[in-house]
């Protein structure tokens, strides 16, 4: 029980002093409570009705920033960005001209030449540039934009090339039906130089008035892009519209030994046309080029004539022989991958490359390639070593090139580089001058790869 004391205790009301202030608490600050100012009172909000004259004054300030007025390209025609991206520039106006001596048929086959720079042959009424470049034969990343006019290192492969020319126009290496063919491969890594032998090539038979038929880029057989369509009778697959732009290259680089070709017989050019025998052979292509339909068997009238007595002789060139050797981007209607060997092109040159067909008197070339992705087949093949059998390799590929000689394409001696470089000094590209120390350096760095030395001569040392 609580005592009564307590209850009076809660019942005693609570006394508050009036006089004793309570302390006052405020948020942390250094400026004292007694001696800030006070907050001055807000102002009505603004509105429209100010002074005239003020407003004006504020108005001017304000500064719009228009936005800048865009000019429009005007849009690329049909082809022109594949046109700007092919082009090929032969010549720079301000690069420093050099003296060297043409590139002629009299060197085929001269060793004492091997390790001097030569100039291709472009001079008044000189037609071979503009020929090589309708064939197709220079390539955009061949820095020939850097010089004053192209020219070209003639390398101990060089011999070995001219050296096949001869035995063809001697007529050493006869079949057994009185043919003489020669058929090669250029093998190589990355940069060597194999495309510009191939140019070297198809400039001498340019000179000695050869027929050249070349294939620049196989990559553009298989990449899908082109029309094709399935030959009943040889179960290849044609394509049309590629064979009638190879046909007109063709044309334009061979018109003079084509006006002088007779047809021995009479030829079927698709359903209804027909070539009489004694037309000439530049009347046929030139019908053929502007028909597509008619462009397969006109290909092939151009190769039976060529294989037969009294025609010219023949060089049949291919780059980037990787490039067949992989499966192809085409399909059949199944939607499998067409293999490249069962179009008709490639079947075609692979048939004279490894020796089932041939020209009466002529020269088939192909150039490997580091471009696309490695072929086990064809590197077994090119090497000649077995294959296992265990492993899962392409068994067209082999047969495909056997019997053809396999060019090794080295790096440059120190002789062909010095050379080089010594163009590349009298050019301009090269700044530094060479020097036994500077020749070591940049041989050294660039492993007497020419594409390598190119960069290496062309940098500036820091």
């Amino acid at each position: 029980m609580v005592p009564p004391t307590l209850w009076r205790c809660l019942r005693t009301p609570y006394i508050t002093h009036p006089l004793k202030l309570r302390p006052c608490t405020h948020n942390f600050t250094t400026t004292l409570s007694l001696s800030a100012k006070p907050l001055k009172p807000k102002g009505p909000p603004p509105s429209s009705k100010m002074n005239p004259g003020k407003q004006r004054t504020q108005s001017s300030k304000l500064r719009i920033k228009k936005a800048p007025i865009a000019v429009q390209k005007p849009a690329y025609e049909v082809g022109q960005r594949k046109e700007l991206r092919r082009r090929i520039v032969l010549s720079n106006t301000n690069a420093i001209p050099v003296a060297l001596p043409p590139m002629t048929a009299d060197l085929v086959g001269n060793e004492e030449a091997a390790g001097a720079m030569f100039a291709l042959p472009g001079g008044e009424g000189d037609m071979i540039v503009d020929r090589l470049r309708a064939l197709g034969a220079f390539q955009t990343k061949q820095h020939w934009p850097f010089f004053h006019r192209p020219c070209t290192l003639f390398r101990r492969e060089t011999v070995e090339i001219g050296r096949m020319l001869e035995r063809v126009m001697k007529r050493e290496v006869v079949g057994e039906d009185g043919k003489a063919n020669e058929r090669a491969i250029l093998h190589g890594y990355y940069g060597c130089g194999r495309s510009i032998l191939l140019l070297q090539a198809m400039t001498w038979a340019l000179q000695m008035e050869w027929v050249v038929i070349a294939i620049p880029n196989a990559h553009d057989l298989v990449v899908g892009h082109t029309e094709y369509e399935l030959e009943g009778n040889s179960h290849l697959w044609l394509q049309k519209a590629y064979t009638t732009d190879l046909l007109n290259r063709v044309l334009k680089a061979n018109q003079s030994a084509f006006k002088q070709m007779k047809l021995s017989q009479n030829y079927r050019l698709g359903r209804m046309d027909e070539a009489q025998k004694g037309d000439a052979m530049k009347r046929v292509l030139e019908t053929a080029v502007l028909d597509p339909l008619l462009a397969w068997d006109a290909f092939n009238v151009l190769l039976g004539e060529l294989g037969l007595p009294g025609s010219p002789p023949v060089l049949f060139t291919l780059d980037n022989l990787n490039q067949i050797s992989i499966p192809s981007k085409y399909r059949d209607p199944a939607f499998n991958a067409i293999h490249p060997h069962d179009l008709a092109l490639p079947n075609t040159f692979l048939a004279y490359l490894s020796g089932k067909r041939s020209f009466r008197t002529g020269i088939t070339l192909a150039a490997t390639s580091s471009k696309c992705s490695r072929t086990l087949a064809l590197d077994a093949a090119l090497e000649g070593r077995g294959v296992d059998p265990y492993e899962k390799l392409d068994p067209r590929i082999g047969p495909s090139i056997e019997g053809a000689q396999i060019i090794q394409v080295d790096s440059l001696s120190k002789r062909e580089a010095k050379a080089l470089m010594d163009y590349y000094s009298e050019s301009g590209i090269m700044k530094a001058p060479v020097d036994i120390a500077t020749f070591s350096e940049k041989y050294a760095v660039s492993a007497g790869n020419p594409r390598d030395l190119f960069g290496t001569c062309l940098r500036v040392r820091q």
